[in-house]
This record gives structure tokens, sequence and C-alpha cells, in this order.
């Protein structure tokens, strides 16, 4: 009897090395490809360096048909599809397949990914004009939080973000700006 549960334990344990292993590999394979595809384009937080992906896509609404062969990478990022085209030019697969107008971004040191919404996130003094900033550096407000001085601009183009951000940061009525990018995303249980 001894015997028998000391093969089975012995075969469970296997086992779990086995799945881990497999699940490393694949992580380690789905990480090299990643890099592989990110960009010398820097975005840089506190935290982290980002790459951008510059053929990642990102679709807020439905799923991406995994069998499309022009799609060489996909995942599910909190409730976005995220998926690498094989065209980086391409707007979108088409319809049925709408895009955000947000950036895929991958982290080598950290290996992970996240998503910049091409938002500006700026902590405003006291009494400071949303605005008036958005006029001053000719961005396009996109929610204005003035009863906890917070304001999100809208920033078109990926480049001359760091350019902009270092240009906000030192105006005299902005205590804060940095890109908002989400990353760590778990679903709600």
């Amino acid at each position: 009897m001894k015997n028998i549960k000391n093969t089975i334990t012995l075969k469970n344990y296997s086992f779990v090395i086995f799945i881990m292993s497999f699940s490393y590999f694949g992580f380690a394979q789905n990480n090299n490809f990643l890099s592989s595809h990110a960009s010398d384009q820097i975005i840089v937080t506190d935290r982290n360096n980002f790459k951008i992906v510059s053929n990642g896509q990102i679709s807020n609404r439905g799923r991406v048909d995994l069998n499309n062969s022009d799609i060489v990478w996909s995942a599910q990022f909190g409730e976005y599809d995220i998926y690498i085209d094989k065209n980086p030019q391409r707007e979108s697969l088409g319809e049925g397949y709408p895009t955000s107008k947000y950036y895929l971004l991958y982290d080598d040191a950290k290996q992970k990914i996240a998503i910049f919404t091409g938002n500006i996130v700026c902590q405003l003094n006291d009494n400071v004009d949303a605005i008036d900033i958005a006029n001053d550096y000719n961005l396009i407000l996109s929610h204005d939080f003035s009863s906890i001085n917070q304001a999100f601009y809208n920033f078109e183009s990926i480049d001359g973000l760091q350019v902009m951000l270092e240009q906000l940061r030192s105006d005299y009525r902005i205590k804060k700006a940095y890109p908002e990018i989400l990353e760590n995303f778990r679903r709600a249980q």
C-alpha cells in the first residue's frame, strides 16, 4: 500500500514539474517573439521602460479571429484583444475587428506587456483651467476632473511623447504629467 501511495505522489509531482516546464517554455517563446517585434521607440515611466510594438493592434470590442492568416500573435489583456498583424500599416483587419488608437507596449527587462491609451494625465495646480493647457500645447482635452485638479489630454501621435511630457512637467501650472498606461490586468471574480 505504501509503495502505491509513493508512486502516485511521484507521478503527481512529475506531472506538476512537466506542466511548469511547459508553461515556462511557452512563456519564454512568447517573450522572445514580443521582444523581436518591439521597436526602438521607448516610453519611460517611473517603473518601466516600455518599447512600442509597432505592428501591435488593440481591439476593445469583439473578438479577433485567431485563424486569420494576418495575425501572427494574439492574447487577451483584460477586456482587450491584442494581436500583432503582419501588415503594420493596416488600420484594422476589416469589419468586425475594430481597433482603438491605443498602442501595444512591451518591457524587455520585466517581460511584460502594457497598453498606452494615447492620453497624458496631468495633475494640475489649484485654479488652473485645463482648457488653457490644451490650447497652449495643442492637445485635445479628453476628460477634465476639475474637482480633483486632474485632466486627461489626448496625444494623437506617439512620436514626440517624451518631449511633450518634459514640457508639461516643466510647466508651473502642472504638478505631475505621465502617460496613461494600462498594465497588470486581472479580471474581476
